[in-house]
């Protein structure tokens, strides 16, 4: 005769039960993980770089323009992704006789760890005060430079290339490519 307990019974029953719901349980899987690859260096630290999501960067540029007039310019900046920035460019020079507005675009060619090459292209709009009325300038550039994480969030860089300007020429008023010149520039930017 068979003797069947009530614990056995229901320990049975309840192994069965787990085995039906395991077997009609759905499964979800999840997706497999995407790797970023740069396609600059392949031991590239993207936590010294302006990293892949849209940041924003604040600082200070001091500007040699192409009509001879040193800027200190408040420079905030868009980072788009690792190889990207758009800024605007305020400024005035030390006597606050110029004033300058305008934007860049940097594209960072070369990513080593803490230090990168970049191409700038920027344009801009100066307005000159002079004792004889005032003068007022279209300038676009184009420069190569050198930027260095000191830290992840702090960055220096430094730049130097071929300016034009265009509009007033001289005191004469003329109008034409009034200037043309080799600029640089060197900046300091807090990264967010």
């Amino acid at each position: 005769m068979l003797r069947i307990s009530k614990l056995s019974l229901i320990a049975g029953t309840l192994c069965v039960t787990q085995a039906f719901a395991a077997s009609t349980k759905k499964t979800t899987t999840s997706p497999e993980p995407t790797y970023e690859v740069s396609t600059t260096n392949s031991t590239y630290d993207s936590s010294y770089n302006t990293g892949t999501k849209v940041k924003f960067a604040i600082g200070f540029k001091e500007k040699v323009t192409a009509i001879g007039t040193a800027l200190t310019v408040l420079n905030p900046l868009l980072v788009l992704g690792d190889h990207m920035t758009i800024g605007l460019d305020f400024g005035f020079d030390a006597n606050f006789d110029v004033f300058g507005v305008g934007g860049d675009f940097r594209y960072y060619i070369f990513n080593a760890g803490a230090a990168s090459l970049f191409g700038e292209a920027d344009v801009g709009f100066a307005h000159t005060a002079v004792a004889a009325g005032s003068l007022n300038n279209f300038i676009s550039g184009l420069e190569l430079g050198f930027q260095y994480a000191l830290t992840p969030n702090l960055k220096i860089s430094t730049s130097y290339g071929l300016e034009l300007a265009f509009g007033d020429g001289s005191q004469g008023h003329h109008i034409g490519i009034t200037q043309g010149s080799f600029v640089g520039n060197y900046a300091m930017h807090w990264y967010f």
